[in-house]
């Protein structure tokens, strides 16, 4: 038969069957010299992975770093007022206080004055204190991460720094500032004029009478001092705690220009309870100068202005009621304070305020009583030797908060004074010995992988990924899938192609992996080599299965929207950015059949298991070589697919069907191949001439009403379309 003489001399007949270094040199030969432009092509295709992942990577390595970026501001609208008052000295009987605001009796506010002479000037026309102020400004600005010169403040979060403006706002429309500062603590206008007055109604209320008066004018409980009706100062009191709850400081943030910023400002926002654990005790130090501090005479430099701490702690003790104080040291005896003092006017005002907001169904009584018990017992005596330590911070051996004379049950207090620059350096120290002391008792935590969690680092791992993707994908699109060598087999046309795409990619990720070096990822250490050489072999199974596809669809423009869906279900379930189990339960199914998985799951144990060192290449190793067997199955599935689906386009291709029946019909029909053996590995034998042929014979068969199972009308015109587009040229 001439099948033998055929199986004899088609080792040495090129026509027959091409050898593989030719096809691959006509391949390389129509691409690059043919069109000598193809390799300016080629040489930027090799970049496509570096242009995708390098340029994100170095663009936000670490953005946390760039925190003080995101315009935000501290948002004033509290304007200066002038705060007229008269010291409560003067109300009988005579107590021991300064001329502090805390300490006032009464208050106006002036808002016409602009300055701090002018307000003293004022308030002596009157015979009253002056103090021109914000209370709110001077907390702010005394910050210790206040900058005065720039007008701007910087917090360092641990994770990244903080910075921004401080705004005095004097508009009538704060939500202006809104496209500019992007993250904004507002604090309300008027908050100096309504604290104040607060404060000063609080203090009065030692002087209210809450039972009535009698027929002289004389408080039914006896007490001389308490001369002012409460009626009226309920309803102040009632009125501004009203004013608090409707004019919070508020912390301000938006979505809107930007999601990422809108996310950082609601980590922010969530953050704003352990912001004010730090932040709180240089807020209440400043306060605590700007309530309690004085001017000296003839004074209105706020350098000079001056607070006492028996002032502070005079203040705190006349809230207590002893009866809920238990037994405490003085003197080196144990003391029952109830039976040395009284519950004090304070505590007792505030006992009648709590009494007038339980009856207007403003708290209830439960509330209240946790107010009471809280404000009377446990802060002030916390409290006072707090204030004690800070006054007393450089003295080796300090004197008590108070003491109290057995015999005639005084009560006295420390008198140290100190100015503002002095307050300020001794409120710095108390804080930073109080945040050493505060961290023995924190819990220590781990977080491994902690010292790369820089996103160029975290994010690096997916970006590699779909960098990589993308740079195959490109191949796809520079080289063509054109067959250039007659007769070539289908299995020496999937081998040249692969081989092309797989070379390209060893090139692209190369050229993307060693330019992440230098911009961090040295940090890795040897760890990197791996994270490399795993990265080639995540290339060499991408490289399959975008190859595969690309070769395996008969339409080549399909072939790549298909890439792109599986590109898009990689990106949607193959632990991109989220857990897979954190989508819903079809894409999590979906995860365990994405490469993209497997691979993050290797490049999370190379980088925050290997070089971060919680544990060796041993410990991780099942992981990895299990992930890896998992990808390299996924390429084997893909390359049996697609040899399987390019050996049908090719018999579609040179024969006109991949139906053998019809082909070994069509041969018998054709002079020079009628006495083959009709078996499929005679295919591999035939010649250019005889498949042309054999294809003109099928087509006859197809296309005419020769055999009633292949007749005419038996074939829809799409697939009589699918036929004549399904070649190779």
């Amino acid at each position: 038969m001439k099948n033998d003489e055929y199986k004899v001399n088609k080792k040495n007949n090129t026509d027959i069957k091409p050898k593989f270094s030719d096809i691959l040199k006509n391949e390389l030969r129509a691409f690059f010299v043919e069109k000598p432009f193809n390799k300016v092509i080629a040489i930027v295709g090799c970049f496509m992975t570096f242009i995708y992942g390098f340029f994100y990577i170095w663009a936000f390595f670490n953005p946390y770093q760039n925190l003080q970026r995101i315009p935000m501001a501290i948002v004033n609208q509290d304007a200066n007022v002038c705060m007229i008052y008269k010291d409560d000295k003067n109300l009988p009987p005579s107590t021991d206080g300064t001329d502090s605001l805390l300490n006032a009796e009464e208050i106006s506010f002036d808002y016409t004055v602009n300055n701090q002479a002018d307000c003293t000037s004022q308030a002596k026309m009157v015979g009253k204190i002056g103090y021109y102020t914000s209370i709110s400004d001077e907390a702010v600005t005394k910050l210790s991460f206040y900058n005065k010169e720039t007008n701007r403040f910087t917090y360092d979060l641990k994770v990244g720094k903080v910075s921004g403006d401080y705004v005095r706002y004097s508009g009538q429309n704060v939500s202006e500032l809104d496209s500019k500062y992007w993250v904004q603590i507002r604090i309300p206008q008027g908050f100096s004029q309504h604290l104040a007055t607060l404060i000063v109604n609080m203090n009065k209320a030692n002087y209210a009478c809450f039972d009535g008066f009698d027929g002289n004018n004389v408080c039914k409980d006896g007490d001389p001092t308490h001369v002012l009706p409460a009626t009226e100062l309920n309803g102040i009191i009632i009125k501004e705690l009203r004013w608090f709850l409707k004019n919070r400081i508020t912390f301000w943030g938006t979505f809107r220009q930007n999601f990422a910023s809108g996310m950082i400002s609601n980590f922010y926002g969530n953050l704003t309870k352990a912001l004010s654990a730090q932040i709180l005790p240089q807020l209440m130090a400043t306060t605590l100068f700007t309530m309690f501090s004085y001017y000296p005479p003839n004074s209105t430099n706020p350098n000079d202005r001056t607070i006492q701490e028996a002032d502070i702690n005079r203040f705190l003790f006349e809230f207590i009621d002893p009866t809920l104080v238990p037994p405490m040291t003085i003197a080196g005896a144990s003391v029952k304070l109830s039976d040395y003092i009284p519950v004090q006017k304070r505590a007792i005002a505030l006992k009648n305020i709590l009494d007038v907001a339980i009856s207007g169904n403003y708290i209830s009584s439960k509330i209240a009583d946790e107010i009471y018990r809280f404000l009377t017992g446990i802060q002030p005596i916390s409290l006072m030797p707090i204030v004690n330590d800070l006054f007393q911070i450089k003295n080796p051996n300090p004197k008590p908060a108070f003491d109290i004379d057995f015999i005639t049950h005084q009560v006295s207090f420390n008198r140290k004074e100190m100015n503002y620059t002095e307050f300020s350096e001794a409120s710095k120290s108390f804080t930073e010995t109080g945040s050493n002391l505060i961290n023995i008792f924190k819990m220590p935590y781990t977080l491994v992988g902690k010292q790369y969690s820089q996103y160029g680092i975290g994010l690096g791992e997916a970006f590699i990924l779909i960098a990589t993707f993308i740079g195959i994908f490109a191949s796809t699109i520079i080289y063509n899938r054109r067959s250039r060598t007659p007769n070539t087999r289908f299995y020496q046309h999937y081998l040249c192609k692969m081989l092309i795409l797989q070379v390209n990619m060893i090139i692209q990720v190369s050229i993307l992996l060693l330019m992440l070096l230098p911009i961090g990822f040295w940090q890795l250490g040897s760890s990197f080599w791996l994270l490399y050489l795993f990265s080639l072999y995540v290339g060499f199974i991408f490289t399959f299965i975008v190859g595969g596809i690309w070769l395996s669809i008969p339409d080549e423009v399909s072939s790549r929207v298909l890439n792109m869906v599986v590109l898009m279900f990689n990106f949607a379930c193959g632990w991109i950015l989220f857990p897979a189990f954190m989508s819903n339960p079809f894409y999590n199914v979906l995860s365990n059949i994405m490469p993209f998985t497997y691979a993050m799951h290797n490049m999370g144990n190379i980088i925050y298991g290997i070089a971060s060192g919680a544990g060796q290449l041993w410990y991780y190793q099942w992981d990895i070589v299990k992930n890896c067997l998992v990808l390299l199955t996924m390429a084997i599935i893909m390359i049996v697919i697609t040899l399987v689906t390019l050996h049908v386009r090719f018999l579609r291709a040179h024969y006109g069907t991949h139906r053998m029946s019809v082909i070994f019909k069509a041969m018998t029909q054709v002079e020079s191949t009628a006495e083959y053996a009709h078996k499929r590995s005679v295919l591999l034998i035939l010649t250019k001439e005889q498949k042309k042929e054999i294809k003109a014979k099928v087509n006859e068969i197809l296309f005419t009403n020769i055999s009633e199972k292949y007749s005419y009308t038996k074939l829809s015109k799409r697939q009589i379309k699918k036929m004549e587009r399904n070649s190779i040229d």
